[in-house]
């Protein structure tokens, strides 16, 4: 509980710091805040003690049968 509060004081006061700098920045602005979405997700998850995926398991599912193959065809 304490640990979710102090990732979202945190992340306001990152937002209070940047925002006001990216205003004149629209296309900044909207990476910005959709990058800080993402991590402040990521950081509570985390810290609810949510397993999270790592994305190189995904692309070693979606790659190792193409390599399985290319081994058999290269034989």
């Amino acid at each position: 509980m304490w640990t979710i509060a102090g990732i979202l004081v945190i992340a306001a006061f990152c937002f209070l710091i940047e925002i006001p700098s990216l205003k004149k920045f629209k296309k900044d602005l909207w990476t910005f805040c959709m990058m800080m979405l993402v991590a402040i997700s990521l950081s509570i998850v985390s810290a609810r003690h949510v397993p999270i995926s790592n994305p190189l398991d995904w692309a070693a599912a979606v790659f190792e049968p193409i390599g399985e193959s290319m081994k058999k065809a290269f034989e």
